[in-house]
């Protein structure tokens, strides 16, 4: 097997691609070939650009309408527990001592209220909240890194005979 990999920047487009080629010689004399191009355009957001500056645009409604969700999840929780509050209030009151050592017994108070305020759902947009952040933070991440990316030029100098290159 003889296999080439080689990566290539088009700056016109400003795209890498990361190309191999593998040749294959089976025992029955013939020559497999097998060729793979993956592009990438490590900056993602051209302003010049006009898909690009939709695609920003998108991505910034996404992110501010997870925040807005996020907000009335928060906000909803918190009005659950207050009227959670006040019921328990008045139902405690209601009791005898004896009844409330009983209930207490019987399950501690912070179980009822977490079971009061977590439903199935609670648990679910927990879950998507969550995904979505560790989703956006590692796009912000690969963003930045894709842009600090340095790819080796060749040397501007004429290459002397002893110098081999690093390939990169």
């Amino acid at each position: 097997m003889l296999s080439i990999e080689y990566v290539s920047f088009e700056a016109s487009q400003y795209v890498h691609s990361y190309s191999n080629i593998e040749f294959t010689f089976p025992t029955k004399g013939t020559i497999n070939n097998n060729i793979a191009v993956y592009t990438m355009k490590l900056n993602m957001y051209d302003l010049k650009v006009t898909w690009d500056v939709v695609r920003l645009g998108f991505e910034v409604l996404y992110v501010l309408l997870l925040i807005y969700n996020i907000f009335l999840f928060i906000k909803k929780l918190m009005e659950q527990n207050q009227k959670y509050q006040r019921w328990r209030k008045i139902e405690i009151d209601q009791l005898s001592e004896i009844e409330r050592q009983y209930r207490h017994q019987k399950k501690p108070e912070w179980i009822r209220c977490w079971d009061a305020l977590f439903t199935s759902f609670t648990y679910f947009d927990i879950i998507y909240f969550t995904l979505a952040i560790v989703g956006i933070v590692l796009w912000i991440v690969y963003i930045f890194k894709a842009n600090e990316v340095d790819f080796a030029l060749p040397p501007d100098e004429p290459v002397q005979p002893d110098y081999i290159s690093d390939f990169y």
